[in-house]
């Protein structure tokens, strides 16, 4: 990918879709949202190779969709200070005859989420900045950011 393209998608990102919800964020919350999710290879590969075991309905992942979602007060599992923060989910598909691809259960090979009460996917990466109060550290390029940092100050 070309670094000027991948650059622009950041900036963008910062400077539409971040600025409106962090419009919301700091009156309501004082707190900045997160701009992206690290996940180790280890957990991610943890992950595909969990995907691509077989299950009783013989139903081969394909691929992964990727959902935003946000933590609450009430998120099992999630650090306090992640309430209200963005967060991804990965959750395994298969392409069907009909060329769509369907989200489902790797474990199970079934789609039918509503009566699952466990799913195989990823979640809880590490939120990128992580969560402060708007008078907190905020320079990327200390927590490793290196490409966040090139983005907004090149």
């Amino acid at each position: 990918m070309n670094t000027s393209y991948a650059k622009g998608l950041v900036s963008n990102y910062k400077n539409n879709q971040w600025a409106i919800i962090n419009s919301n964020f700091l009156p309501n919350y004082d707190i900045r949202d997160s701009r992206c999710v690290w996940f180790s290879i280890d957990e991610l590969q943890g992950f595909l190779d969990s995907i691509k075991q077989p299950n009783a309905q013989e139903v081969n992942a394909t691929g992964v969709r990727i959902y935003f979602g946000a933590y609450s007060t009430d998120t099992p599992g999630a650090q306090a200070n992640y309430n209200h923060l963005h967060t991804l989910l990965m959750i395994a598909t298969h392409s069907a005859a009909d060329g769509k691809n369907y989200d489902f259960d790797a474990a199970t090979g079934r789609s039918d989420f509503a009566n699952l009460q466990m799913i195989t996917a990823l979640n809880q990466g590490h939120l990128v900045p992580p969560p402060f109060n708007v008078d907190g550290p905020s320079n990327m390029y200390q927590q490793g950011n290196l490409f966040m940092d090139y983005a907004d100050n090149s």
